[in-house]
């Protein structure tokens, strides 16, 4: 099942807070966190990390997002190095 279309528009909002960025990650979406991480704007919290890095496992699209984000910390990277 596909997400709303408007959970993907609020994703992409600008001035998103880190609690509604880790609601949005937990929807368990990858269209969501795709959206999501291709927010610039949108903070990325450490507690969201370990989802989208098991969403990036099975979403090429997640993990793609997530390999062009600044604010991807140097063991999270590495693992998404391990993961292509």
């Amino acid at each position: 099942m596909s997400p709303p279309r408007a959970v993907c528009a609020v994703a992409r909002r600008a001035g998103l807070s880190a609690s509604l960025s880790d609601a949005l990650v937990g929807y368990g979406s990858p269209a969501v966190s795709t959206a999501l991480l291709a927010n610039p704007e949108a903070p990325i919290s450490p507690r969201s990390m370990p989802v989208l890095m098991r969403m990036a496992m099975r979403s090429e699209a997640v993990a793609l997002a997530l390999g062009v984000r600044d604010d991807v910390a140097g063991p999270d990277r590495a693992r998404l190095v391990d993961l292509a």
